[in-house]
């Protein structure tokens, strides 16, 4: 099997590759359903539309990754792979989109080294943290939620703040508590995060993979703990509720984990 090479003059070509704007494309199409959700919302639509920024990342990084080597092959390399990729454009299903997105990425990988390959597999993550956030983690939204919840409430514990908890909900039955539910759990933020960071550790150069390992296992220590925190707040009181489940909760919370990608990436990065 012939495989390409990325090690190519980048100076020597210019433009965008046609299998790029069909990658573009059917993320564009996955994203739909979060952008729909962010338009309808009764605050207004969010800043990047219900994108994660990891998400905006991993595909920036993926797609420059993988223009050299395109670049040298295009556009003698569109063939059926791509043509079945484009279709998926065409179907309203972000399900449909990203599983068409990690078998493509997934196919890159193979035809390709260097950077290339490296592109590649950040689509595949991209495409298969999106499809957890959106389907899989539904699948197990029950357990998933009942372990956060007993986590959160053991680590409210050790903090002082001894609280009932009854299945997912954090609280007193007959007074104010917190129902826990999959959307708020940190499974659902963290896979994007170690997108982020796997993503932009490669964006930066050379990884070492024992250093990457670390600020994986440090991020999602950091992510889940500050999620927990998070809605240990949410207990307090109804308007602790809303402060910490709004926009300033959200904004530190966001911060804190860009912060986090961000240094981890860093670490992992060989000096």
């Amino acid at each position: 099997m012939a495989v390409a090479s990325d090690h190519i003059d980048r100076s020597e070509r210019s433009g965008v590759p046609p299998q790029l704007i069909i990658v573009a494309g059917v993320a564009l199409n996955g994203f739909a359903v979060l952008i729909a959700e962010s338009w309808q919302a009764e605050s207004g639509p969010s800043l990047l539309l219900g994108i994660s920024p990891f998400e905006l990342i991993a595909l920036g990084v993926a797609l420059v990754l993988l223009r050299p080597g395109l670049m040298a092959t295009a556009p003698a390399t569109i063939g059926v792979a791509e043509v079945l990729l484009a279709a998926a454009m065409l179907i309203p299903s972000s399900t449909a989109a990203w599983s068409a997105l990690a078998g493509y990425g997934a196919w890159l990988a193979l035809r390709h080294d260097g950077d290339g390959r490296k592109g590649a597999l950040i689509l595949v993550l991209l495409a298969l943290a999106s499809l957890w956030s959106g389907v899989g983690i539904r699948l197990v939204g029950d357990a998933v939620t009942l372990a956060e919840a007993r986590l959160i409430h053991a680590l409210m514990g050790l903090a002082g703040l001894d609280t009932p908890l009854a299945g997912t909900a954090i609280g007193p039955p007959d007074q104010h508590h917190v129902v826990l539910m999959p959307a708020c759990t940190s499974l659902q933020v963290l896979p994007k995060a170690l997108l982020g960071l796997v993503a932009l550790a490669l964006g930066l150069g050379q990884v070492s993979h024992l250093r990457l390992a670390l600020a994986g296992g440090l991020l999602a220590l950091v992510v889940v703990l500050a999620n927990s925190a998070r809605v240990a707040v949410m207990t307090f009181s109804l308007e602790h509720f809303h402060l910490a489940h709004g926009a300033v909760g959200s904004n530190i919370f966001d911060v804190v984990a860009a912060l986090s990608v961000f240094a981890g990436a860093s670490l992992a990065v060989r000096r």
